[in-house]
């Protein structure tokens, strides 16, 4: 049955917005209040984690841990680097000066690479969110737009390891403000 539940979390993810092509302003939302019930047992091996000082928090399993960053990692606008202990898994935190005013611009913009699929809006919690994958890369990307007109990009690989995609949809799920 927990398998069925985080399975369905996934579907939801990938499908934001049945609606967002049509005429409507109707977006489909994700709100971590009804998937951690059904994640319960999974969520129960992690915790919660401030994003820099953003004012966003995502829950991390416990098997994932930060890296330290290089200057060229922070040169490149890395904010936080996870990674399993050998490496099979990671999660990257990047915060970019994209070159666009919005969120929509930045999904223009990324509709215009050949290697980005299953491209889409939704809200994430109450915050508006743009998801991608590069099947090259093996990566599901989430982005947000912050109040300076950066991109907040949150990627996970590997998404073809059904564990990790599993887990990957969860912890995307829980992408939430938080107030100090």
């Amino acid at each position: 049955m927990k398998k069925v539940l985080v399975i369905m979390l996934a579907v939801l993810m990938l499908t934001f917005s049945a609606v967002c092509a049509q005429e409507t302003d109707t977006v489909q939302e994700i709100n971590w209040e009804d998937i951690a019930t059904a994640a319960e047992e999974t969520i129960q091996a992690g915790s919660f984690y401030k994003v820099s000082d953003l004012g966003i928090m995502m829950w991390v399993p416990d098997a994932l841990h930060e890296t330290e960053l290089t200057d060229e990692d922070i040169d490149n606008g890395y904010i936080s680097y996870m990674t399993t202990e050998d490496g099979d898994a990671v999660v990257a935190v990047i915060l970019a000066d994209a070159g666009v005013e919005s969120l929509e611009a930045w999904m223009d913009t990324l509709s215009g690479y050949d290697d980005i699929t299953k491209l889409e809006n939704g809200l994430i919690n109450g915050l508006k969110a743009v998801t991608y994958f590069e099947p090259e890369k093996d990566t599901m990307s989430v982005d947000f737009a912050t109040v300076d007109g950066s991109i907040l990009e949150f990627t996970f690989w590997p998404m073809s390891n059904e564990g990790f995609s599993q887990i990957a949809s969860i912890m995307s799920a829980s992408i939430q403000p938080y107030e100090e």
